[in-house]
């Protein structure tokens, strides 16, 4: 996800983030493509949900649930099928 918000970035915004914060980077792209991206603040919140719903399975050591996971997979499939057709 931190790949195509990056390339997001560089092609609407002519930026990258060296920030190492996710949501950082997602703010980043919110401020700085709201007027050049349909959709972006609404994909934004997407992307939010897939980090937050990572760091909690990576930082609090717990397992992802099956219907977790398949939730998962279809945020992320939606953020990149909107990003991937911005290009």
């Amino acid at each position: 996800m931190r790949s195509i918000i990056d390339a997001l970035l560089v092609r609407y915004s002519g930026i990258r983030s060296v920030d190492e914060d996710h949501m950082a980077v997602i703010d980043l792209l919110t401020s700085s493509a709201t007027s050049k991206l349909k959709d972006v603040r609404q994909k934004s919140q997407l992307a939010r949900r897939v980090i937050a719903k990572k760091n909690l399975v990576a930082y609090e050591n717990r397992s992802f649930m099956k219907g977790e996971a398949l939730d998962m997979i279809k945020r992320v499939e939606r953020f990149y099928r909107w990003a991937v057709g911005l290009f």
